[in-house]
């Protein structure tokens, strides 16, 4: 997580409020392992031990679809770390695009929903569950009032499965893709939500990325300037509106570059994304978050009483 709230009281009932820079990046580098190839790969997403990555990778002559579909893909960690021996996972890849969009604890799969044949008609969310080594048939989410337009659009499932961010364009967006937020409840997941105009612009923002304590959003954008062509900023949710945030801040020179940086995303003390900055395709990177030093204050005061005699 990049950022947090300090809040400091002072005296009777006053209080400064700022916003604090959490985690810093180093030692960026690509991803070791033959992960990444002369095609293109994004969207990585780690098991909750970290043992297998998810990820997409797109013009691939092994997929489905041929070169021009974009398949999942998993490795499983090895040894030294790395990940290697990448498959494709056959039972979730269809001839339409697939990707990964979030993981229950059991290893249970948030999908792209292409598997009832109905993409052109009816985009959405999709739920396979794990049994085994195997995953049961993908079962359509209902999201009331999903009404997706364009042909660019991602979804992402928080750790907790509570909350769904969905890039989009839709009836009311700002822009080329808005950011919506869909909230589940005893009933069942709520009609997405705007984020708003402080994180939504007249460009598109794309590939959300909600911390693990659901304060902090990461997304791409490339309506907030920045270093080149669509670069990856973070903002603090402010209240349980979801509607509220802080000002979007760039990550900065480590995890964005002059081309295209996106599909952020965090497992444990390193951060993750997918940037093309060396070549014409996309590749996934990694950096180290750093926490800073230690914020230290020193308060004085002076005593006000009264004494009466």
């Amino acid at each position: 997580m990049k950022q947090g709230i300090y809040t400091l009281l002072i005296g009777l009932g006053v209080s400064v409020s700022s916003y604090g820079q959490i985690y810093d990046f180093q030692d960026p580098k690509k991803l070791s392992g033959s992960v990444n190839t002369e095609v293109e790969e994004s969207l990585p997403i780690f098991s909750k031990d970290s043992s297998i990555l998810y990820f997409i990778r797109s013009f691939a002559e092994q997929n489905k679809g041929g070169v021009y579909d974009q398949d999942i893909w998993f490795s499983k960690k090895q040894k030294d770390g790395s990940y290697s021996d990448c498959k494709p996972l056959e039972k979730l890849n269809t001839k339409y695009n697939n990707a990964v969009a979030g993981m229950s604890p059991d290893g249970s799969l948030y999908l792209l929903n292409t598997y009832e044949g109905k993409t052109d008609l009816e985009k959405g969310v999709a739920y396979a569950k794990r049994k085994g080594a195997e995953f049961e048939e993908p079962v359509k989410i209902e999201v009331p009032t999903l009404d997706i337009e364009g042909d660019f659009y991602g979804f992402h499932i928080s750790q907790q499965e509570n909350v769904m961010l969905i890039s989009y364009k839709g009836p009311g967006t700002l822009g080329e893709e808005d950011l919506y937020v869909s909230l589940k409840g005893s009933a069942g997941w709520g009609a997405p939500k705007n984020l708003g105009v402080v994180v939504n612009t007249s460009g598109f923002e794309m590939s959300p990325y909600l911390s693990s304590n659901q304060d902090t959003l990461f997304f791409s954008s490339n309506g907030h300037g920045g270093l080149g062509d669509a670069d990856i900023f973070y903002s603090v949710r402010k209240d349980s509106s979801w509607t509220s945030w802080s000002e979007p801040v760039n990550l900065g020179e480590v995890i964005n570059s002059p081309k295209f940086d996106a599909y952020f995303s965090k497992n444990g003390m390193r951060a993750y994304w997918s940037s093309n900055k060396d070549g014409e395709f996309s590749d996934l990177h990694m950096a180290r978050c750093v926490v800073p030093e230690p914020l230290e204050i020193t308060l004085s005061s002076t005593d006000c009483s009264i004494v009466t005699g």
